[in-house]
Parts: C-alpha cells; structure tokens; sequence
C-alpha cells in the first residue's frame, strides 16, 4: 500500500500526470498494476479520493511484449544481443573470488540435419539443446542463442579448474544423446563446446568470446563431439575468422 499511498500523494503535489501506471503489493501478498486515473484531495489532511482500476492484464502483456525483445523466438533462451547484454553485466559486477566459464556450443553436423530431415527437423533440435542446457546450468546461469546453430552460456563455478565445470559438460552431453528427436530413436545429438574460464583471462566480453571460439575450433578440428577449454599456450594461435556476438 505504501507506493499506492505515495503514488497519491504525488498527485497532490501536482509532480505527475492525471494518469499513471504503477505497481502496489496490496493485503493479499500479490503485486498488482493499477492505472490512476484522478485525484481529489489535500496532501497535509492526508485524505485523497481517486479512481483506480487493475490493469494486470495490461501489464502482463506489456512485459510479456518486452520479454520478447530479449528471447530467442525458437529456443525461449536469450538471443544474441540480450545474452551479451546479461554476460556483460556479470562481469561488471565481478567479486574478487567470483570464478565462471563462458562457453560457446555448436550442434554438430546441423547442416547437414537440416539438409537431410528438413528445417522443422531442425528446429526440434535447436529446442531440444536449448532445453538441455537450461536444465543442466544452475538457476543462476545465463545462456542465449547467438546464431543459427550456436548458444553461449555463462556459469559460476567454484574455481577456474575443469573438473569443476566438466560434470556439468558431462550430463549435457548424455542428455542430448538420449533424448529421441520425432520418434527417431538412432538420431544421435552431439555438440562441440569451447570454454574460457573467468577471471583467468579477463573480463572483457569480446575477448573471451574470442578466446572459447578458439576452442571451439579446436574442439571441430579434433573431431567434434567435445569440449575444450582454453589454454594460451595450446590455442592463442588458432585463427577464428567469424564475428562476435553482438559488439
């Protein structure tokens, strides 16, 4: 009730339009948007009369709307420009002992699943990976689809070291090789995954999208159907000719 109260009271002060959208907790514990639509009354008696009505609906469907702007259509994750923009964010926000993995995922052979089931084909499986990944990530990750084939993640991890990150490689790796695609039971999902641990390359977006990029190639050139992380001396000189996700 305290915003609904304030709410009224900046009407009187004459410091807002005759008509406001805002959101109020009310007795029964939920929050609620109601829209003002007018005010009578004095702020020093503290006495105000106004009209409101609940605009939930309205408000569901408005951020339902701004949602959108930030999610893959397809998967539901994240798309290119929003994953950047959450990925930023944690790495503005970095503690001293925060530890993460930014990974790159790219779905083996895609070209050729779509060449030979078709694009609806296709589209299950890019569901299906996005799927995968959200329930094998913690509640905390953050994870996006950044191109046809290709998803990012970000996870907080107890250290920089693999076996801290590699259980959760693992179960996505066994997931998409159990999951049956349109009744297909012998249709195998695999997936290639670059990694470059956080801090100990830095915290600049765009290089350590270049960096798991790097493994990622590496992890295609030893065959695919893998995961590599990082490490200077093994891959600084692979050269990734592709763009960044969102600059």
């Amino acid at each position: 009730m305290d915003d609904f109260k304030n709410g009224i009271k900046l009407f009187a002060e004459g410091k807002l339009e005759n008509l406001v959208y805002f959101q109020s907790r009310f007795p029964d514990g939920q929050l609620h948007w109601y829209v003002l639509e007018a005010i009578n009354g004095k702020y020093n008696e503290e006495y105000y009369y106004a009209c409101i009505r609940n605009e939930d609906k309205f408000a569901a469907d408005r951020i339902e709307l701004e949602e959108m702007g930030y999610t893959d259509f397809l998967t539901g994750v994240y798309n290119k420009q929003a994953i950047a923009m959450q990925v930023r964010g944690i790495l503005n926000d970095l503690k001293p002992d925060d530890c993460y993995f930014l990974g790159i995922i790219d779905i083996d052979f895609f070209k050729n699943i779509n060449d030979r089931y078709g694009h609806l084909f296709g589209d299950e499986v890019l569901k299906i990976v996005s799927s995968v990944l959200k329930k094998n990530l913690s509640s905390n990750s953050k994870v996006g689809r950044i191109g046809g084939d290709e998803f990012l993640f970000i996870e907080k991890t107890n250290g920089n070291e693999e076996y801290n990150i590699k259980p959760i490689l693992r179960n996505i790796k066994i997931d998409l090789q159990s999951v049956k695609v349109k009744n297909i039971d012998s249709f195998p999902i695999t997936v290639t995954m670059g990694l470059v641990p956080i801090p100990k390359y830095g915290t600049d977006y765009i290089k350590l999208v270049e960096l798991a990029d790097k493994a990622l190639y590496r992890g295609k050139d030893k065959g695919k159907d893998c995961h590599i992380i990082y490490d200077h001396l093994k891959h600084e000189n692979i050269n990734v000719n592709k763009n960044v996700p969102m600059s």
